[in-house]
């Protein structure tokens, strides 16, 4: 029975992986609950933070990581006119209560400050696409989320059925 377990665990592993924007590494812990680990890759993340941006009509979303840091420029055309704006912001990510939190900090439109309500906006919308782009089960928390030179890695505790009913 252990066998089908394990054959069922890498068959999800593997169609996610193939399905999403992120490589996953999985373990077993002690008490039955898994260990998983998303690796999400610069260029993965600046697709998914473009998407956010295109209700505001940003495009040429490029992202810059460095170690624990993520920086964004956008660039949009100014409705009516060949005047184009300038975005830039700095992205911090880390975790409350389980769940994934983005933070933007220095966040300007061709110098000038972003209002806090559009801030706060893309704050909840980066968390969400994030999230759902990374988290694969229902039953999971987030432990912890790093920013590397080459991407972003979340560590994820998941429950499965075996520790539930322990």
């Amino acid at each position: 029975m252990k066998i089908k377990q394990w054959m069922t665990v890498a068959a999800v592993a593997v169609v996610l992986g193939l399905t999403s924007a992120c490589t996953i590494e999985i373990s077993r812990n002690d008490d039955g609950s898994l260990s998983v680990e998303s690796a999400m890759s610069e260029e993965s993340l600046e697709s998914e933070l473009a998407s956010v941006f295109d209700d505001d009509r940003f495009e040429d979303v490029a992202v810059e990581l460095g170690s624990g840091r993520i920086s964004i420029t956008a660039q949009r055309q100014r409705s009516g006119t060949d005047a184009i704006d300038e975005l830039s912001l700095r992205l911090d990510l880390g975790v409350s209560g389980g769940q994934l939190t983005a933070t933007i900090n220095d966040a300007e439109i061709n110098g000038a400050p972003i209002a806090d309500a559009r801030v706060e906006t893309w704050n909840v919308r980066i968390a969400d696409r994030l999230t759902r782009a990374a988290q694969r089960h229902p039953y999971s928390t987030l432990e912890t989320v790093s920013v590397t030179n080459d991407g972003v890695i979340m560590r994820w505790h998941v429950e499965t059925r075996r520790n539930r009913n322990a």
